[in-house]
């Protein structure tokens, strides 16, 4: 299957969008699983 690399930018209050979340996706280990297996690689401010 492969991997999915990912990326979030978190929703603050104020709005600024100065946080990010970088992940991979394992899609063979998601899918043995039956639900989504996520790493997280890096949270990083803008």
């Amino acid at each position: 299957m492969g991997l999915w690399r990912v990326e979030q930018t978190i929703d603050d209050p104020a709005g600024d969008h100065d946080w990010r979340i970088r992940a991979e996706v394992d899609l063979a280990a998601s899918e043995a699983e039956g639900t989504a297996i996520v790493r997280v690689t890096e949270v990083l401010r803008l």
